[in-house]
């Protein structure tokens, strides 16, 4: 067993990357966290982006969250690419989302529960994908 490990601390790794990138898109399902090949239903993901999501160009770190600068495009050959935003989450927030557990305004994301320190289950993004702030 190699220990605890928290997901934001693999930002950097183009593994974890890559397989973060494929469960936003729907190419990889949901595990559960504590058992091998187990799928976890509680977590959910969204994509409403256009086309597939690159490998990321930049990755910054912050108090809240890692940031990661990805490219989607259209998939034909005459679209180009656009520009967007990967936040893995440092600092988890329970959040109003619909009920879908699509956060508004996002084109993207992973939304999924977890305990607090005083036991009560909280639900919320655990990675947002967005246009950049201009």
């Amino acid at each position: 067993m190699l220990g605890r490990r928290w997901v934001y601390d693999g930002t950097h790794d183009p593994v974890l990357v890559a397989r973060l990138l494929a469960l936003v898109e729907g190419r990889a399902e949901p595990q559960a966290q504590s058992e091998s090949d187990t799928p976890d239903p509680t977590v959910t993901r969204h994509f409403r982006g256009p086309g597939g999501l690159s490998a990321p160009k930049t990755a910054e770190d912050g108090p809240e969250g890692t940031d990661l600068l990805v490219e989607a495009t259209g998939g034909g050959s005459d679209s180009a690419a656009s520009r967007l935003t990967l936040t893995v989450t440092r600092v988890l927030r329970a959040e109003d989302s619909e009920a879908d557990g699509v956060t508004a305004g996002t084109l993207g994301g992973v939304t999924a529960g977890w305990r607090t320190p005083e036991g009560h289950e909280r639900r919320g993004s655990f990675v947002v994908l967005r246009e950049p702030a201009r």
